[in-house]
């Protein structure tokens, strides 16, 4: 706008903006336009309330406001939206996801005496029922995002080896699952793998990543504790360990 060479030599002989509007349709590309139309408003809005003794707001004042108006509407639309991949907050308990989708509750466990870290995924068709669980150990980090992250990461790989199309991913860390669905959240020292991770769910049918309560989480808690005295990744798709059969069943006693 206030450097874009066509608007500065465009020569105007129109009567009213929307015959303008209609030429600039011709020359600017969509965000141009879409600039120049909220610009237009934002100076026939300086106009009503300097006309009504208010305050004469400065051009580059102007274009400010109507960059942070689209940006403001873009994010609300993103939002709101939600298309192929979502978030979504859970109860506090464990629930089923939708007819023909797989969730995957994973977690993390940190040991600072065996300098390990243990992660456990399981995974739930929309009938509660255990079709496939992982279980996989890493030397310790430090930091609890750093292990949630690698544990979400564990989890949508263990969805491309599973062949699933339509999974629900279930978390207790709530900045992991924000920074997985959202770009802007991913600025931290994890974002790398928060990008990963949706890059390798985007190739899905559909997708989510919710957030659950430790208490909804039971199953992959008691996986990733587990999985400190694993001394390599495991792999079930029957005859699960007796070590999640507790949780699954508590689940089970709730939902019916």
């Amino acid at each position: 706008m206030e450097s874009n060479r066509t608007l500065q030599k465009f020569p105007s002989f129109e009567d009213d903006f929307a015959s303008i509007f209609e030429v600039l349709l011709g020359k600017l590309e969509e965000e141009e336009l879409q600039l120049c139309a909220v610009v237009a408003r934002q100076i026939w809005l300086r106009r009503n309330v300097v006309v009504h003794g208010g305050e004469f707001i400065p051009p580059k004042m102007v274009i400010q406001q109507a960059k942070e108006q689209i940006n403001s509407y873009e994010l609300a639309m993103a939002v709101r939206q939600q298309p192929r991949g979502s978030i979504e907050v859970a109860e506090s308990r464990w629930r089923r996801p939708p007819a023909g989708f797989v969730k995957l509750n994973w977690d993390a466990s940190l040991d600072v005496s065996m300098a390990k870290m243990g992660f456990g995924v399981v995974a739930r068709d929309h009938m509660g029922k255990v079709v496939a669980a992982l279980c996989d150990s890493r030397p310790y980090c430090s930091e609890p995002e750093g292990a949630e992250t690698l544990a979400a990461w564990t989890a949508a790989e263990f969805c491309l080896q599973l062949g699933l199309e339509k999974v629900c991913l279930e978390g207790d860390a709530r900045v992991v699952v924000q920074a997985i669905q959202y770009e802007a959240n991913r600025g931290g020292k994890y974002g790398h793998v928060s990008h990963d991770i949706a890059e390798m769910l985007g190739g899905l049918q559909e997708w989510r990543v919710q957030h659950v309560p430790r208490e909804g989480n039971g199953a992959a808690h008691c996986l990733a504790k587990y999985a400190l005295s694993c001394m390599e990744r495991c792999i079930w798709l029957d005859d699960f360990p007796h070590c999640i059969k507790e949780a699954i069943l508590a689940d089970q006693a709730i939902y019916g």
